[in-house]
Parts: structure tokens; sequence; C-alpha cells
């Protein structure tokens, strides 16, 4: 008998749609098709009917992929699985809901779409404690170049500056600024105690009082500073339903000729 009689007859039982099956005829007999089917079974690692089918299209198979490690079918039920640790105002918010709309976006399933979150958190909270402590280092090391710069007289010269930085945010108010004051913006950007601006403000306080002296002593019949003072805070009050403007400027200016009294 020949090869391919012997071929044709190990085939002769099978249903006619399987014995004409073009795979079948590379197979010399049920040894063959035996050994074939076990080495399938090593390679693939499953039975057939546990093999995964997936879609054809790229966007199905995203899709399919992430239902399979737990995204929603419906996104309105997606939600970020927060544990206990998550503060309360970390759980709602603006914050919150940009990052559930992109993980959405990303097809991140929603448990490690919540790990990932939550290590966000724990890193920002890190960054800002860090930020803190530099910038309280930077204000300590600020105060003491300025310590060992003048010595006793430090106190002093920082209510000087003090004193001058009211002034000048007096003085925009009078000029018609409505926004925060001047000590505030410095303190936010952290330059309430730099060195160079306090050495400015305490040049700003001996000019003040210089100028103030300078007016006094240049106008007749005016007076010591505190007529001076006095004087204006009266006109102020006589303007004050007429003039709120002219009012505010001079009740300033009294201000500042009584600062530049007490001052060092």
């Amino acid at each position: 008998m020949t090869t391919t009689e012997q071929t044709v007859d190990w085939r002769v039982g099978l249903p006619e749609d399987l014995r004409s099956d073009p795979s079948i005829l590379k197979f010399n007999g049920v040894e063959d098709l035996a050994r074939s089917y076990v080495h399938l079974q090593k390679t693939v690692g499953h039975p057939p009917d546990r093999v995964l089918v997936l879609p054809e299209k790229e966007e199905e198979r995203a899709v399919f992929a992430a239902r399979m490690l737990g995204f929603p079918e419906d996104e309105k039920n997606y939600s970020l699985p927060l544990s206990e640790n998550v503060p309360a105002e970390a759980r709602n918010g603006e914050g919150v809901t940009w990052f559930i709309e992109q993980a959405k976006a990303l097809r991140i399933p929603p448990a490690a779409a919540a790990k990932l979150y939550e290590a966000y958190l724990g890193r920002a909270a890190e960054v800002e404690k860090n930020t803190i402590e530099q910038r309280e280092k930077a204000v300590a090391e600020q105060i003491a170049q300025l310590r060992l710069e003048w010595g006793q007289g430090f106190d002093d010269k920082v209510k000087s500056a003090n004193r001058a930085l009211a002034a000048v945010s007096d003085l925009m108010a009078a000029n018609g600024y409505k926004g925060e004051k001047l000590a505030e913006v410095l303190d936010k950007a952290g330059l309430a105690n730099h060195p160079a601006l306090v050495h400015a403000f305490s040049s700003l306080s001996r000019f003040f009082r210089q100028e103030v002296a300078a007016t006094n002593v240049a106008a007749p019949g005016v007076g010591s500073l505190q007529v001076a003072a006095e004087d204006l805070t009266r006109r102020a009050v006589e303007l004050a339903s007429k003039d709120p403007l002219e009012a505010r400027r001079l009740a300033q200016e009294a201000y500042r000729m009584r600062t530049a009294m007490t001052g060092a």
C-alpha cells in the first residue's frame, strides 16, 4: 500500500467537512494529528475553548481590555474606590472631577485610578511640606542676616521698616488702590523678610521723616508736626462729606506725620 493510500485511509471515517478540510491534508495519520494537537495545547497553555478572542478593531480591543480589567460598561458608574486615608476635601471639587474625567478618557480601571490619585495626593502633600520648610528656613536665614548686620539696632530698624510699609500702603489706598495690602502681597511672595526690602523700607522711613520735616519748616505758621497733623485731621473731617477722596488724602498725610514723629 502506498503512502497516499495510507493517508486517505486514516481520513475515511471522518465527516465530509473535516475530511476535505485543507488543514487535515498535511497530516499523514492519526499520530501526526495527535502530536500537533498536544503541541498546540502546550503553546497556548489553555484548552481552545478557554482562549480569549480579541475584537478585530483596535478601538474595540481597547474597550474589551478595559472591561476585563474592571472598567464599567456604563461610564456613569465610574467612581474612585478611595481609601479612608484620603481627606474629605480631596474627595470632592474640581481637582478630583478633572482627574476622573482624564482616567475615563484613558480607560484606566477605577481601582488603578484610585491608587494613582492617592499616590498623587501623597506626592503633592510632600512637595507642599518641603516648600513650607524651605520658605521658613529662608526667612530664618534672612532674619539672622539682618540681626548680624544691624546688631542692637535690629528691632528699631524693623519697626521703622514696618511703619514705612504701612505708610506706603496708606498712600496707595489714598490714590485709589483697592487691592491687597502691600504687606500681604509681600508675605505671600515670601519677600516680607527679604533683607533688601527691609533695608528699602527702613530707608523710606527716614525719607518720610525728612520730607515731612522739610514741609513743616517750609510752611510758615504751621508750627510743629503735631499742630500740622491736627490741622490736616480737622480739614479731613470738614471735607468728609463734600470730597471723600481729598478727606482721605489729608487723613493719610496726618497719619504719616504722626508716624514720622514717633519713628526711630
